[in-house]
């Protein structure tokens, strides 16, 4: 299951069921939210053309079904505060949102800062700046890093595998 990279899988509970006539194996996915209100999902262990498109409809159903003001869907724990965390958002908000340096200056924001979390100190434009040069070359690294090519074959000599 760590294969797995589709979000859709943790809306469910994941067991598997062994078919003895069949000699068959097969993922039963059933609903952690209403699993009584729909019936559980399986499919073969081997068969993957279905995809994740059945098990998407009936998540976005179960949400629909079961959305109420006491119970907003997908619901998490907020994360702890730090003032390292918060730079570190800030600087990737600027620089996903194409918004500018300069927006941590805005009073505005600096009022909803203070509503939310009294007594934060927020970064200067030009932290956030560094911050996000500073992420950017960290990044380059590791790109850099995941696509060297080491030890390539040379032309013209011809590897026998044993």
């Amino acid at each position: 299951m760590k294969s797995w990279k589709s979000k859709v899988y943790s809306h469910y509970d994941v067991s598997l069921e062994r078919y003895h006539a069949t000699r068959s194996l097969a993922f039963r996915f059933t609903c952690r939210h209403d699993p009584s209100g729909h019936p559980p999902i399986t499919r073969a262990r081997l068969d993957t053309s279905q995809g994740t498109s059945n098990l998407e409809r009936s998540r976005r159903k179960c949400m629909r079904d079961n959305t109420t003001t006491e119970n907003p869907p997908d619901t998490h724990q907020p994360l702890s505060y730090s003032h390292s965390k918060h730079r570190a958002l800030i600087a990737a908000r600027c620089a996903a949102s194409k918004r500018p340096f300069n927006s941590v200056a805005d009073p505005y924001y600096i009022q909803e800062v203070e509503m939310l979390r009294p007594g934060t100190k927020l970064p200067s434009p030009a932290t956030v700046s560094w911050d996000l040069k500073s992420m950017y070359s960290v990044g380059a690294e590791v790109v850099r890093e995941y696509f060297s090519v080491r030890n390539l074959p040379r032309p013209g000599v011809i590897y026998l595998c044993s």
